[in-house]
């Protein structure tokens, strides 16, 4: 949500780098220390890339593993699948992920696909992209589902899962994976034991990382922090060299692909007062048309929005204003 008000200073809990408006390196040293506090504790460790769906799919385990820090009680559902599967598996497919996140996805040589060096090919978006984009996002030809219930999704036009008569066909193009159980099932109704994270190991290597190069500029300990998770996520180490700008940006894209869909970005992009830029643009998704065996990627604007420097904040209800008259209603209502 919004903040209420932007008289909050730069603190750090385990899991969330609140908002400095003054830019006090002070402010973001004790964040990066009170994270670094936690890494020091030896208590968490980063899961393999291999185990990272299990982050958040325990079936019968009955312990949290290592990346977990903090998570709700594990109870057996399928109401992810229920309203976030893609329609052709009887899902109802809700959460649809933009091309713009998509995009965010680097090469597996590292390089942003908007690099010409990177060999991202537009008449094949999705090959030799960052491992995580498969284990995250549902693409045109990836395959879901396990055993004989598993089969590749069909996203282009008039495919299985985007039939455009179909309300809850994907909006987008894709469909959210993350947090998905391929072992659970609609019909029949298979439960797996899921909690929600609310806090893990990754994060607190990028709450460090971000502080301390805000704080520090990037050192050695800053590009350590981020390098375990780009590592761990199958791609290759930043290198020295980097300005702190750069390194900001990096920093910034590793945390919109690491925890998409866990309710970060929304924050992030507040407390780094980029809304206007990156929220007050269009949405876009990708249309996809099948000829014969041949498919055509064309991205597409879904919905245009608009952002403005009111929205960083919430407006004060009028009965509260009315309560307090010495009490003024923030900028932009």
């Amino acid at each position: 949500m919004p903040l209420v008000n932007s008289k909050a200073s730069t603190k750090s809990c385990v899991g969330f780098v609140l908002p400095n408006p003054p830019n006090d390196v002070t402010r973001w040293q004790a964040a990066a220390d009170a994270a670094k506090a936690v890494i020091d504790l030896n208590r968490h460790t980063l899961l393999t890339l291999a185990q990272l769906p299990s982050l958040w799919d325990y079936n019968t385990s009955l312990v949290y593993n290592k990346e977990v820090i903090f998570a709700s009680t594990a109870v057996a559902s399928n109401v992810l699948e229920v309203n976030n599967a893609p329609i052709g598996f009887g899902g109802l497919g809700r959460t649809n992920p933009t091309q713009d996140l998509v995009d965010a996805f680097e090469m597996t040589n590292g390089k942003p696909i908007s690099d010409p060096a990177s060999g991202y090919n537009p008449a094949n978006p999705y090959l030799n992209r960052d491992p995580r984009l498969a284990l995250f996002i549902v693409t045109n030809g990836s395959t879901f589902k396990v055993g004989t219930l598993a089969r590749a999704v069909e996203t282009f036009e008039g495919g299985q899962d985007n039939i455009l008569t179909n309300p809850n066909s994907t909006k987008t193009g894709y469909y959210m994976l993350k947090f998905l159980s391929e072992s659970a099932g609609i019909s029949p109704a298979v439960q797996r034991r899921r909690p929600w994270v609310f806090f893990r190991y990754a994060e607190t290597l990028l709450n460090y990382a971000e502080a301390l190069n805000e704080a520090a500029g990037p050192n050695a300990e800053v590009l350590k922090s981020v390098n375990l998770v780009r590592v761990r996520g199958g791609l290759p180490a930043l290198a020295t060299g980097l300005t702190q700008e750069q390194m900001r940006q990096r920093i910034r894209n590793e945390r919109r692909v690491e925890l998409c869909f866990e309710e970060h970005r929304f924050f992030d992009v507040r407390r780094w007062k980029i809304g206007e830029t990156v929220f007050n643009a269009p949405v876009r998704g990708m249309r996809i048309v099948r000829t014969g065996t041949t498919f055509n990627y064309t991205p597409f604007v879904v919905e245009n929005r608009v952002f403005t420097a009111a929205n960083y904040f919430y407006p004060i209800a009028q009965t509260e204003l009315n309560k307090a008259p010495a009490l003024e209603q923030n900028l932009g209502y």
